[in-house]
């Protein structure tokens, strides 16, 4: 074989040793940036949905709609409780328009022993934590008298304060008719989760609470 022929088959050989050695080194490159399981990870770290939109709230808005509520409402209750903190400016409002009605508050804190009457409520959910809430309503009044109860508070998610509201009434008022009223409701939610107290619930607007928050006047 002559000396041009074999410098052609030494740069042949050549090429394709070059050719492979960058392949290799690429194949390389790519697992150790992860390789098929790239994309997963990309996929997993996806960004989440964005911070719910902050809506807010006038006192003429609030105003109107308790005004749409009690004009409307065929039930002249006994007795009307206000969940502490944002539901008594409301109750305060639907009182002066039942005001026959006797008022309570039903007020929440968070205590350290589980030696005490608690309602345990883990975040944004209504499933049950170590997270130890308890409640507690002052009721210096006459059972017999109390045959119609409204519960109110500003917006509800899960009903979790409703509730809870509703088994410390039952307790001391079994026969009562206990109904609820909320500026604002998440009622997909709050019918997967609560469906007994979402048949009982009056409310004038329903939202999406992953998507909006609601500022009221008095926050």
């Amino acid at each position: 074989m002559d000396v041009p022929a074999l410098i052609a088959i030494a740069a042949g050989l050549a090429a394709i040793l070059s050719f492979a050695y960058v392949v290799f080194v690429g194949v390389r490159q790519w697992l150790r940036e992860g390789g098929l399981n790239r994309g997963k990870g990309k996929e997993a770290s996806a960004p989440r949905d964005p911070k719910p939109m902050v809506t807010g709230v006038s006192w003429d808005e609030v105003r109107a709609a308790v005004d749409e509520f009690t004009g409307g409402s065929t039930v002249r209750y006994d007795l009307i409780v206000g969940i502490a903190r944002g539901g008594l400016p409301i109750a305060v409002a639907v009182a002066e328009r039942f005001q026959d009605a006797l008022f309570s508050v039903m007020l929440k804190r968070y205590v350290d022993t589980r030696d005490v009457p608690f309602f345990v409520f883990e975040e944004d959910s209504h499933r049950r934590s170590r997270r130890t809430k308890q409640v507690e309503i002052a009721l210096p009044f006459d059972d017999a008298s109390i045959r119609s109860i409204l519960v109110i508070d500003d917006v509800t998610t899960f009903g979790n304060s409703l509730e809870a509201a509703e088994f410390l009434l039952r307790s001391k008022f079994p026969s009562a008719q206990i109904d609820f009223y909320v500026y604002a409701a998440d009622l997909p939610r709050l019918s997967a989760s609560r469906p007994d107290i979402a048949g009982r619930i009056a409310f004038s607007r329903t939202i999406d609470n992953k998507r909006q928050w609601l500022k009221f006047p008095w926050e």
